[in-house]
């Protein structure tokens, strides 16, 4: 799982490396950037196939928010949703959240009766973030 991967990510000018890190559901995206070849100059890291570069939306100065629902095949629910809130002149917070999940759509009864795993390929997800930002 430590193995370095040929296209590296990076949400918010941080490198994520591990595996698992990768797997983080992405949402409330400003820009999402993709860089073709080597990349270890920009980055610091080991990437010869590139990089996917990922800057999430920024507190700003505005009240205002949105929310997107969508249901589909297997159960599938996604909510996405975030509000920009200006506390004062100075301070603003960002909040956004994402909570997605589908039932399992692979059923393997062989595997049931060997102790295994019956049903595959479901998730349940939920991420949060919270920013905040001081501008003068």
């Amino acid at each position: 799982m430590n193995a370095s991967q040929p296209v590296g990510l990076v949400y918010d000018d941080v490198v994520q490396e591990s595996v698992a890190l990768k797997g983080f559901p992405v949402f409330d995206m400003e820009q999402v950037e993709l860089l073709r070849g080597p990349q270890g100059t920009l980055f610091g890291r080991n990437s010869p196939a590139g990089v996917m570069k990922f800057d999430s939306a920024k507190p700003g100065k505005r009240l205002e928010g949105y929310a997107n629902l969508s249901y589909g095949r297997w159960n599938s629910v996604n909510l996405e949703t975030a509000v920009n809130v200006p506390l004062n002149t100075d301070w603003q917070l960002r909040v956004a959240g994402i909570v997605q999940r589908q039932d399992d759509r692979v059923r393997n009864p062989l595997a049931a009766t060997a102790g295994g795993t019956a049903n595959l390929e479901g998730y349940n997800d939920k991420a949060l973030r919270l920013q905040a930002a001081y501008k003068n």
